[in-house]
Formats: C-alpha cells, structure tokens, sequence
C-alpha cells in the first residue's frame, strides 16, 4: 500500500487528479483491509479542496467500521465542512475503550462545542479529555481559551501555566 500511496500523491501534486484517484482505487482493491490509503487519500482530497471525496474515500473503505483513526478524521472532516450534526451521530458510533481514542473523542467533541458557541459544554468535553492519562497542553490551553470567554482569568492563566510547563517539560 505504500508504494500505492507514495505514487499517487506524487500525482496528487502534479495535478493529475483522476489518475490519482484510480491509483488509489487499485491499491484499495488489492488492499481492501489497509487504512492507509484511504487515510492518504482523503487527506490529499481535503488538501486540495474536494471534502466530497475525502468522505467517499473513508467511507467506502472496508477498513472503516473497525478503524477508529479512519473514524476519526471522517469526523474531522465533517466538523471542517460545517455538518455539526452528522460529526456527532459519527461520533457517537465510535466505540472504543482505548484511552488515546476516548481522549480524542472528547477532544473532538469540545471543538464541536466551540464552533457552535457552547462553551460551557467545550469546557466539560476538555475536562473530560484531561482526565485521561497523561494531560497535554492542547486539552489545557483550549479549556484555557474556554474559561477566558467565560470570564475566569485566573483559572485560565493557571491552566496556561500548566500547559506551558507541558511544553516546556516535552523539550527538556
């Protein structure tokens, strides 16, 4: 599959778009279980303007009912377009116990908060994220951003402190 990938987007950025797609079509076919180049093509697809492909890509894998990160993106995406609903219905399908994946969850879900103005279920869906082992500083910083709009300055230097010893403490 990464030969297939590889090659495609190599077409990708030549702007020989069709013969991309077919490309990873076939390497689809003769890798139906791989989440790699659905995962690829639907980040070339967004990159260059087409969400409609990108979804179809993800969608039509074989891989995506057991792929969390296939999932995931899928729910990136729709939250990229605006179709708030429909992000959430596909949020609500993924089922996992995997810390990593629930993190991300709740984290996609506080974004999903923000861009329709509900802060206060942002700040629970961050909270949330930050319960999972280990805290980063992106959960900390947007639950920053949250208490800021609030209103709450201290809590909000205070969880910027947080994250910044994160970063500080990841480089050292």
């Amino acid at each position: 599959p990464l030969a297939h990938c590889t090659f495609a987007n190599v077409l990708f950025h030549q702007g020989e778009v069709e013969w991309a797609f077919q490309l990873f079509a076939e390497g689809q076919g003769a890798f139906p279980q791989s989440i790699d180049i659905p995962f690829k093509l639907a980040s070339l697809a967004q990159q260059f303007g087409q969400p409609e492909l990108a979804k179809t890509a993800l969608l039509q894998s074989s891989a995506y009912g057991q792929s969390v990160p296939l999932q995931l993106q899928y729910c990136r995406l729709l939250i990229r377009c605006g179709d708030f609903g429909q992000a959430i219905a596909s949020l609500d399908k993924i089922d996992t116990d995997q810390y990593n994946w629930r993190k991300q969850i709740e984290q996609l879900r506080g974004e999903l908060a923000i861009q329709q103005y509900d802060f206060k279920t942002a700040a629970v869906h961050y909270q949330k994220a930050i319960a999972f082992h280990p805290p980063t500083s992106y959960e900390r910083s947007q639950l920053a951003r949250i208490l800021l709009l609030e209103g709450y300055i201290e809590d909000a230097h205070h969880l910027l402190e947080l994250a910044t010893e994160d970063l500080e403490n990841k480089r050292s």
